[in-house]
């Protein structure tokens, strides 16, 4: 289930966040791909892994022998050398870099640009995380921790949108309330709130 994707103007990536914790970054160039997984990591030498399903597509042309006979003129066309095509499912074994502490599903996110690969992410507790995707990864960088996290809301965060000319962020919720969040001091700036509460949240208002 994907819950939000956005675009890293800094690196030309895009990034897609799903509820079982996984953040993918595709390169809108050369269409490489970084997966990253919530959790916990302790060191111990060695990259997490995760599995995924892919299909495969193979085709299989017929035996050499029914070429032959069309070559030969034994047969009329090329309508009775069948193609089989075979749709193959297989698990493949994914190198991933793990979110650390992320336990819980995110459902927004919005890029930082003015502080290079940082992004800005929701989760379905009510809570903000900013983040350092920058794009060169080390071979030792097992595990990225969050920068900073903040608590604007009780349930989940459906948008936020970044103002850095007040360094400041601006997030919906389904709780039904608007935050206008200081991003330096940690504290709120503005709170609205509708008056029908979570059964009028204003999702998508920012």
């Amino acid at each position: 289930w994907i819950t939000d994707i956005c675009h890293m103007p800094v690196s030309n990536r895009l990034a897609v966040c799903q509820i079982d914790r996984v953040v993918t970054f595709y390169d809108c160039q050369t269409h490489d791909r970084k997966v990253y997984k919530g959790g916990y990591y302790s060191h111990g030498g060695s990259k997490a892994y995760m599995y995924s399903e892919v299909e495969v597509t193979n085709m299989e042309s017929q035996s050499k022998a029914k070429t032959a006979r069309l070559r030969a003129g034994t047969l009329d066309d090329m309508s009775h050398i069948a193609v089989k095509s075979k749709l193959l499912t297989m698990n493949t074994k994914v190198e991933v870099i793990v979110l650390q502490q992320l336990l819980n599903s995110p459902v927004s996110m919005c890029p930082y640009p003015d502080r290079g690969e940082y992004m800005l992410m929701g989760l379905d507790t009510g809570a903000v995380w900013m983040w350092n995707f920058r794009k060169e990864i080390a071979d030792d960088d097992f595990s990225i921790s969050p920068l900073a996290t903040w608590k604007p809301h009780t349930e989940w965060v459906y948008r936020i949108r970044v103002a850095p000319q007040i360094t400041a962020f601006m997030s919906s919720s389904l709780d039904g309330t608007l935050q206008v969040w200081d991003i330096e001091k940690g504290e709120s700036i503005t709170k609205l709130k509708t008056e029908t509460g979570g059964g009028g949240a204003p999702q998508d208002c920012l």
